[in-house]
């Protein structure tokens, strides 16, 4: 595949909740909340499909729950599981962030985070047809000043 290519998608219901992310919904829309005030997560899983060895870019599709000004921080961090990872422990790679990202004006609009990782060690050396997890967790940042709970409703990998 080439630049731009979507390799994954993960919708809300898809991920498994971990450290306080929790499944709800919002008018109906399934998303995971991640409450502020402390690092929560998800983490989602797949196979690498379509990838040609380049970096990645995990973009994070986000409603704020609440909030209608401030920043936000997300963090995203790749483990590869391949075919020698024991599932009895995790093995992440150092997470990427984005810091100091201004919300929407009007809370339930949908902003977009796009983390960006090279190839090797930021996704762990992760390589085509090989099982993953992608932990995503908000907020990173000291800056994160919004209000209120972070909604996330997909996620997408693409190839850079």
């Amino acid at each position: 595949m080439a630049s731009g290519d979507m390799l994954a998608r993960f919708m809300a219901r898809s991920a498994s909740a971990a450290s306080l992310g929790r499944h709800d919904t919002r008018n109906g829309h399934d998303v995971v909340n991640c409450a502020s005030g402390g690092t929560e997560s998800f983490v989602a899983q797949g196979v690498l499909r379509g990838y040609a060895g380049g970096g990645l870019t995990v973009k994070v599709h986000t409603a704020l729950a609440s909030a209608t000004s401030g920043n936000i921080g997300i963090s995203g961090a790749f483990e590869r599981i391949g075919t020698a990872l024991d599932l009895d422990a995790d093995s992440f790679a150092a997470a990427q962030s984005l810091d100091d990202q201004a919300v929407p004006a009007t809370s339930g609009l949908v902003m977009v985070s796009s983390i960006p990782f090279t190839d090797g060690a930021q996704i762990d050396s992760l390589a085509e047809g090989e099982a993953y997890r992608l932990k995503i967790a908000y907020p990173n940042a000291t800056t994160s000043n919004a209000a209120g709970d972070r909604q996330v409703y997909a996620v997408t990998i693409e190839e850079t």
